[in-house]
Formats: structure tokens, C-alpha cells, sequence
């Protein structure tokens, strides 16, 4: 049944809208996945570089009894070094994602991709905040023979189109998603095995797949969670 006053849902339309999408704003979309991976290259390869900096000298004496490692200096500031710039990726994968989320969004409604609308921290301490909780979720579902890990992971994909699309708090955000795909698990499901295939194949091909699979994936998604909650789509 078509969700009340929307259009019926099938996954084929939803990759099909975001094929369409992705050739209408070939450059926009990019352009910002460049950007993305710029940034990322660069916290990264400042990590390594101030590690590299701050890490122990190491010497190995070769004596009578055998081989003897000697450390000396930088303990104490790696680990400083090291925290701080996990801080920082830790943050900026989450900004990743929501930006991800916010241009699927925008295409949905019509709007143009704006790298300044993408790479904001509005609400992305509720969004962090979810990830967590949904992360601990995952953790204590991974123990429990890794299928309800899995599970709850699936169940909790859609937060952070309920915090940007409709203002939601952390843990009211992952209540709506579960309720989402709870809801229509049988579409989503099949979205998801389709969404890892369209990325798996990306991959293969040199990585450069990627750039098409992953932005045709997220307008996907994005396709999805308006028009199963009955919102109107952009053409």
C-alpha cells in the first residue's frame, strides 16, 4: 500500500531517482565528495605526522644476554597527540554522515547542493549523541551472537534524517527510526542488500566506483524516507 497521501515505494524508483539525481548534479555532488576527502586526508596526515613527531625513539643494544629495546621521550605527548586527533575524526566522520544525509535531503526537496549547508555542525551534537547510543547498541548486540547487533544497527540506519528533517532529539530520533523500519522492513531490507552490492561493485573498480555507487545509494535513501512516510519528492 502507498504510505497515505504519497506515491508507492519500490526500490527500483528509489535507485532509479538516484541515478537521476546523481546525472542532474554531477558536479555539486563531485565536488563535495572531493572536498570531504580532502579534509579527511588532511586530520589524517596530520596525525601521522605529529605521531611521528611525538612517538618514543626506540634503540635496540644487542648484548651478551641478547637484544635489549630502550624507549626513551614522548610517551606522554603521543598519547596526548593521539586522543586529540581521534577526537577530531571521531567528529568529523559524524559530520561526514550528516552531510551525506543533508544532500540527499536537499535533492529530494529541490534544492542545490551548498557545501556550506553540508559541512555544518548544526544539530550535530544530537546527531553524535544518537550515534553513540546506537553504537552501544550495536556493541551489546554483537555480543549477543552478532545478529541483533546487525539488527539493531538496520533498525537505527534512519536517525539522522529524523533529527535533520524533523527536528527530533537523540533518543526520540532512534525511537523513529526503528519505528520507520519497522514499519516497512521488507522495502528497506531489500534497499540495503541492493545499497551494499551498488557499493561492493563500486569498490572493485579501483575505488573510483565509489564516487557513482555512494552518492546514488544516499539519494536513494533519502528517496526512501520521504516517500514511505508519504512526503513529496522532487522531480
Amino acid at each position: 500500500m502507498p504510505p497515505a497521501g504519497g506515491r508507492a515505494f519500490s526500490v527500483g524508483d528509489a535507485f532509479g531517482y538516484g541515478w537521476k539525481k546523481f546525472t542532474e548534479n554531477i558536479g555539486p555532488i563531485l565536488i563535495a565528495m572531493l572536498v570531504f576527502m580532502l579534509i579527511g586526508a588532511v586530520i589524517y596526515g596530520l596525525q601521522f605526522f605529529f605521531q611521528s613527531l611525538t612517538t618514543p625513539e626506540t634503540t635496540v643494544i644487542s648484548g651478551e644476554s641478547g637484544f635489549v629495546v630502550q624507549q626513551s621521550g614522548g610517551g606522554f605527548l603521543a598519547a596526548i597527540v593521539s586522543l586529540i586527533f581521534s577526537l577530531v575524526g571521531f567528529v568529523w566522520s559524524y559530520i561526514v554522515q550528516a552531510a551525506f544525509a543533508r544532500g540527499g535531503l536537499a535533492l529530494t526537496e529541490g534544492r542545490k547542493l551548498e557545501l556550506g549547508e553540508l559541512l555544518t555542525f548544526d544539530r550535530i551534537l544530537r546527531i553524535i549523541g544518537a550515534g553513540i547510543l546506537l553504537s552501544i547498541g550495536v556493541f551489546i548486540g554483537i555480543l549477543l551472537c552478532i545478529l541483533p547487533g546487525l539488527l539493531v544497527a538496520f533498525f537505527g540506519s534512519f536517525y539522522v534524517y529524523f533529527i535533520l528533517d524533523q527536528n527530533l532529539g537523540a533518543i526520540d530520533s532512534l525511537k523513529a527510526s526503528f519505528g520507520f523500519v519497522k514499519d516497512n522492513f521488507g522495502s528497506l531490507l531489500l534497499l540495503l542488500v541492493l545499497t551494499m552490492i551498488a557499493i561492493f561493485v563500486g569498490a572493485l573498480l579501483c575505488g573510483l566506483g565509489l564516487f557513482v555507487a555512494v552518492p546514488v545509494c544516499v539519494i536513494a535513501q533519502a528517496y526512501a524516507y520521504k516517500v514511505l512516510r508519504g512526503q513529496p519528492v522532487a522531480a
